[in-house]
């Protein structure tokens, strides 16, 4: 019963009248329920007067089904009408009957109707005169068939019942047209919305063009380490989340390199802002490793967090801030020499020969103001051939999913990797991928993710 409650209810709607969907959807259930209380009245009428009202009824049920069917072909504005006209003809051929309905509360019923069907101010006022003038005609023929001792009350009813009719038609006519005025009100404002909003979209999308522009290449990475990979999935359109490499003194054979810097970081907040920090912190680097030369990954880590300081280090700042980043930093030299340091962030070592992650972490504090900062730790590695080694932020692991909706945590991410040990880094790629986005299951991005795989 539901489904062909449901089937009749959408006559005629589809794609094209979203606007007036609603209106088609209230005319196909109202003239649903006349039909079905039509028939059901039948009987009763049939009983109680005999063939008087059953012709009556049985020809407002075809009339009923009429306007569906206009429904069906689009009609709506013929069904509309057709519906106004049929339900004043109903309730005047009822006035005349003593045993009908009373016909003044019909009309009050028919000025909703009226209300809720016709959008337009002219054809609302022109047909609810209409049903205003019924209702004064009605009440004078009323007037004809009484004593005259009765006629100064019905005279005074009328009138009554007239200013009510009247105060009513106002109420309604203006809060069609206070509605029509908010109605319109909204669309502007939802108009102003989308234009900001596109506004807004088209900046961030030319946002992350520069974004992408002053990452550096991937090919340096790949072009020193073939089997290797970078996972950058920004939470908003531009990142706070960003990688950074410096090659130095490239020799001819690609084979062989002198040093190379590649660093994971992850700045305050995401989307705009943490874009606006990736750029001080790349900024950072660019002075301490390129202009100024140094080479001792901790001492890099405390040269930019003076700089960083030094940025935000204004007199009018009541806070102190907290403006900075948590990154891994490596120099990778003679092949497979590697120094690190890290701010709130660790590496991760898969040894060849080995079926556990060896975790190398990195010091608890960020770069950037802190309350009791200390020098950065320079931990010095030596790592085989086909040994791999990630860095990363914390986005992969802290990402909410599974059917819990709980976090991915750093030991899922271990017990992956250790299951594709010895894969191609491109392959491990696709599949870090592929689990990220069967955890998520739909559900909304938390935060930035940066993740990079070396294998040696």
């Amino acid at each position: 019963m539901k489904s062909i409650w449901q089937k009749i209810s959408f006559i005629g709607v589809n794609e094209d009248n979203q606007k007036t969907q609603i209106e088609i959807v209230f005319l196909n259930r109202i003239i649903s329920i006349s039909i079905l209380l039509q028939i059901l009245t039948v009987p009763f009428d049939l009983y109680l007067n005999g063939t008087k009202f059953v012709f009556l009824g049985i020809g407002n049920i075809l009339l009923f089904s009429v306007i569906l069917i206009l429904n069906h072909y689009k009609l709506f504005l013929f069904a509309k009408f057709s519906t106004f006209f049929i339900f004043l003809s109903f309730v005047v051929l009822l006035s005349f009957n003593d045993k009908g309905p009373n016909f003044e509360f019909s009309l009050i019923l028919l000025f909703v109707l009226v209300f809720i069907l016709f959008k337009n101010r002219y054809l609302f006022i022109f047909l609810a005169s209409i049903v205003a003038l019924t209702y004064i005609l009605l009440h004078e023929a009323s007037l004809r068939s009484v004593t005259t001792t009765d006629k100064a009350t019905i005279t005074f009813t009328l009138v009554y019942d007239f200013i009510i009719l009247i105060a009513f038609y106002f109420e309604i006519y203006y809060f069609k047209v206070l509605n029509k005025r908010n109605e319109q009100i909204i669309i502007d404002k939802s108009l102003q919305v989308e234009i900001k909003n596109r506004e807004i979209i088209d900046s961030l999308n030319y946002a992350t063009k520069l974004q992408k522009a002053y990452l550096p290449p991937k090919e340096i990475l790949n072009s020193i380490f073939p089997n290797s990979f970078i996972m950058y999935e920004p939470k908003e359109i531009v990142s706070g989340d960003f990688y950074w490499f410096f090659q130095s003194k490239h020799k001819n054979d690609t084979s062989e390199f002198d040093e190379l810097f590649v660093v994971s970081a992850d700045c305050t907040g995401h989307g705009i802002p943490g874009a606006l920090m990736s750029i001080i912190c790349t900024n950072a680097l660019n002075s301490v490793i390129i202009n100024d030369g140094e080479t001792n990954t901790g001492r890099i880590l405390d040269k930019v967090r003076e700089i960083i300081i030094s940025v935000f280090n204004e007199d009018n700042l009541i806070e102190k801030r907290k403006d900075g980043m948590d990154v891994s930093i490596c120099r990778i030299y003679e092949q497979r020499k590697v120094q690190f340091s890290g701010a709130n962030n660790p590496i991760w070592l898969l040894r060849d020969n080995a079926d556990e992650i060896e975790v190398i972490k990195g010091d608890r504090q960020p770069v950037g103001s802190y309350e009791k900062p200390f020098p950065f730790t320079t931990h010095n590695l030596e790592l085989n051939k086909n040994d791999a080694l990630f860095l990363f932020s914390d986005g992969y692991q802290d990402q909410f999913g599974g059917e819990e909706g709980k976090k991915f945590k750093s030991i899922n991410v271990k017990r992956l990797l250790l299951s594709m040990k010895g894969q191609n880094m491109y392959v491990l790629h696709k599949h870090l991928e592929v689990e990220l986005h069967a955890w998520k299951n739909g559900r909304e991005q938390v935060d930035d993710i940066l993740f990079l795989g070396i294998r040696f």
